[in-house]
């Protein structure tokens, strides 16, 4: 791997992620932040041997003099993707018309931790939540404010896609604090991630000292 052609392409990348979001409250620290994404199947990789690429370069940026932590995201926050879905809400009964969307991602363990946004409740994901077909999410504060209000969201169940009896299994472990998602201009999203490190596509993060 060409470490020095990637951390070029990165360092070039963040300075226009921190400019296009000079100013305005992010709810993430993007000093000493590195990003880079890889998308190993264009080399040939398979889900198996990507998902163990990763997992392996994910151990070597840990391991590098200065790095504190490294993670992956599916979706390259404050870059306006997106990866928005359907999600039946355990306890809420959706009315005519509402807005159920939440704004999904796909993480690695640490990702809050590299990106420094706080749990507020519950867990962060670990090695052991990464499966072929996980039933975890944690969700941000908005989302759990929306839905349950000064109850807790941890325990609680929801389901993806619409339907009149959407399938409930997908258990919430932790609560995250408020970060945008898209961009200021966008606001705080209603968000919820699941654990994985097989994603085709990863938008990789090292934070250093």
């Amino acid at each position: 791997m060409r470490c020095a052609y990637l951390d070029e392409r990165v360092e070039e990348s963040t300075a226009e992620v921190a400019a296009a979001n000079e100013g305005a409250d992010t709810g993430v620290a993007l000093d000493n932040l590195v990003t880079f994404q890889l998308a190993p199947q264009l080399n040939g990789y398979d889900g198996a041997r990507g998902t163990q690429l990763y997992r392996e370069l994910l151990d070597r940026l840990r391991g590098s003099a200065g790095v504190t932590s490294s993670a992956l995201a599916a979706v390259p926050i404050l870059s306006g993707s997106e990866w928005d879905n359907r999600t039946a809400v355990e306890g809420h009964k959706a009315a005519d018309g509402e807005d159920m969307q939440a704004y999904m991602n796909a993480l690695s363990p640490e990702y809050f931790k590299t990106m420094r946004i706080p749990i507020l409740e519950g867990r962060d994901f670990t090695l052991a939540d990464v499966k072929k077909d996980p039933r975890l999410a944690i969700v941000n504060k908005r989302f759990a404010t929306h839905f349950f209000g000064g109850e807790s969201a941890v325990g609680r169940h929801l389901g993806q896609g619409g339907g009149p009896n959407p399938k409930l299994d997908i258990e919430i472990i932790g609560v995250v604090d408020d970060s945008l998602y898209e961009g200021p201009r966008q606001g705080v999203r209603r968000q919820g991630a699941r654990p994985s490190t097989c994603e085709r596509r990863w938008d990789l993060r090292r934070r250093s000292r």
